[in-house]
């Protein structure tokens, strides 16, 4: 349940995936990787009210299932995910493992803006992270 970043030498942009198995065969070590996107957005968030204090936590974004697969044009229409059809349209944030349960108020920010947002539901976990649904919040 690990993350992983893998780049082609020829390609600017990075892959990022979860190490989901491994094994060693004699010599050789073996793993296999699910492939999240190759759209991954790294920002700052800083939980609004919370025991981790003012400091920004790194995150990952990954965009909206539907958003990815209209850019690439995927041919694989027979892609199996044992997600909800919301949770696969939604983008959502990698965060470390930070125990948040319910709504939580929170500012996203990157190197060119910042937005309100609240984090959802933690809709994948490993060890390392936890995976969000979010929301903008909108000011009224």
């Amino acid at each position: 349940g690990n993350f992983i970043g893998l780049k082609h030498n020829d390609e600017k942009q990075w892959h990022v995936g979860i190490i989901r198995w491994s094994k060693s065969v004699k010599q050789e070590k073996q793993i296999g990787i699910e492939l999240l996107t190759k759209k991954i957005q790294p920002f700052g968030i800083k939980i609004i009210h919370s025991k981790h204090g003012s400091e920004f936590i790194p995150a990952l974004m990954l965009p909206a299932y539907s958003d990815e697969q209209k850019d690439d044009h995927h041919k694989d229409n027979n892609h199996s995910n044992n997600q909800s059809k919301d949770q696969n349209q939604s983008s959502s944030l990698l965060l470390p493992q930070l125990n948040l349960t319910g709504k939580t108020a929170a500012i996203m920010i990157d190197t060119r803006s910042q937005k309100s947002i609240v984090l959802g539901d933690c809709i994948e976990t490993s060890g390392g992270y936890c995976r969000y649904l979010y929301t903008d919040q909108r000011i009224s």
